[in-house]
């Protein structure tokens, strides 16, 4: 069922049918959603979708290990940890144009510059020492146990380094 303009069917019962579900997979949770968001737009997108699905994301996983914020959004991240710190794959898609006819992408030679704020869950009893991208170090802040790395992402992708201890 498609959304437009913010706004969409309402009801004011529950439905049978869930929209989200949840589910337990050995140490860890798998969630679903049946909904295409953002469907509506294809290739354009609506802020107030994106802020809904940002704060149903918070709900549904308050903590998570990496998380990239940023009003932009076309960042993705790709995190992974080791005993030592976390390492985040960014890839910008910001520069990317899609071709309605084929569906294929074509990427830009110059990535617009995003603004983002990488953020890490930093592992109970450990405290981060560095960040780095390519080997150069880059600032951070620390509190309630989240790590904040600012970034500008303008190329298609950077790789970021934390480490803790």
């Amino acid at each position: 069922m498609r959304f437009g303009h913010a706004t969409g069917p309402m009801s004011f019962e529950t439905s049978g049918i869930p929209a989200l579900t949840r589910c337990q997979v050995g140490d860890g949770t798998v969630w679903y959603l049946e909904a295409p968001i953002g469907s509506d737009y294809h290739h354009k997108s609506n802020y107030w979708q994106a802020e809904w699905f940002r704060s149903l994301l918070e709900r549904v996983l308050p903590r998570p290990l990496g998380r990239v914020v940023s009003d932009c959004g076309s960042v993705e991240i790709v995190p992974y940890t080791d005993t030592d710190g976390a390492w985040a794959f960014l890839i910008n898609h910001g520069g990317e144009q899609l071709n309605f006819s084929s569906g294929c992408s074509r990427v830009f030679p110059v990535m617009p510059p995003y603004p983002v704020t990488l953020e890490f869950a930093v592992p109970e009893g450990k405290t981060p020492v560095a960040a780095t991208v390519a080997g150069n170090a880059q600032e951070f802040t620390f509190s309630d146990g989240v790590m904040r790395i600012p970034q500008i992402c303008d190329s298609i992708w950077r790789v970021v380094r934390v480490e803790w201890k």
